[in-house]
């Protein structure tokens, strides 16, 4: 996961994508559901530039299994949350992104509080 997130920040995006998603399969595997949904936040951030629509589903992936298991406030989904709120204002969807950010308005005030950078407008 930290390989992948490092690789994503560098834009290092190929070796990022390959590198999340076997963190997500070896965490699904070894039953480690935190750091899955770890895997699954940024790998949306990955897909992002190539598919809007992968992006979304891999976001969407990594909230509902955070929320299965009460993470779904947790600073660990909030780089699913951006991208997904990126995704659909790059998608004209402003209403969605708009809904989309004032969900988990807990996250974002702990989350920008904390200055990792994360956060809606």
């Amino acid at each position: 996961m930290n390989l992948g997130t490092v690789e994503t920040w560098s834009l290092a995006r190929q070796d990022a994508e390959r590198h999340l998603k076997e963190g997500a399969v070896l965490a699904r595997e070894i039953s480690r559901p935190y750091l899955e949904v770890g895997c699954l936040a940024q790998l949306g951030s990955v897909s992002e530039p190539h598919s809007f629509g992968t992006a979304r589903r891999q976001c969407h992936e990594a909230i509902a299994l955070a929320e299965r298991h009460g993470w779904g406030a947790e600073p660990v989904i909030a780089p699913a949350l951006v991208t997904l709120a990126d995704t659909m204002t790059g998608g004209a969807s402003l209403t969605k992104a708009s809904d989309g950010c004032s969900a988990p308005r807990g996250l974002w005030k702990r989350t920008t509080d904390q200055a990792s950078g994360f956060g809606c407008i």
